[in-house]
């Protein structure tokens, strides 16, 4: 009887893929230099919460739905920064400058850019304010790869008449 051929065992290759990505957290700022770096220098939209915890509103219902969002974001929203200041003694400088004068208070930002904002505990409008700061990078976004094309074609031109000349 011949020798019974062995089939190779092919080797599993098993395409070794990236992790996912970690999914969206919430950020802090609790000063200025934080919140440049999370909101004013975001190449994207920006939630902004201000809010303490000796809120009741704040602690029971504004933090749960933050928190709520941030887990189960639509995909208008995946880029999207949200951000918590807790307003008190070490971010009151911050609160002046953004003029907080009731809390909680709702920023929305666009590359860096304030949008709308607005004091309160709805939750719808809180989700109204996150899908405007994402719509307005949107469009702020493609305002600039358009406005770069431009530029990039309008040197193309200026390379080729002194190429010319």
């Amino acid at each position: 009887m011949p020798p019974k051929s062995r089939s190779r065992s092919k080797s599993k290759s098993k395409s070794k893929k990236a992790p996912p990505p970690p999914p969206p957290v919430i950020l802090y700022a609790s000063n200025h230099e934080e919140f440049d770096a999370v909101v004013l220098q975001h190449n994207g939209g920006c939630l902004v919460a201000v809010v303490t915890p000796f809120c009741n509103r704040c602690s029971r219902t504004i933090m749960p739905y933050l928190e709520k969002l941030n887990s189960e974001r639509p995909s208008l929203l995946s880029t999207l920064n949200i951000v918590v200041v807790n307003a008190g003694d070490e971010t009151g400088d911050l609160c002046r400058s953004l003029e907080v004068v009731a809390i909680p208070t709702f920023f929305a930002y666009s590359y860096g850019k304030q949008i709308h904002a607005f004091s309160g505990d709805n939750v719808e409008k809180i989700l109204l304010l996150a899908k405007l700061a994402a719509q307005q990078a949107e469009e702020d976004k493609k305002a600039m790869e358009e406005a770069a094309a431009a530029a990039a074609a309008a040197e193309v031109e200026t390379e080729a008449a002194t190429a010319q000349n």
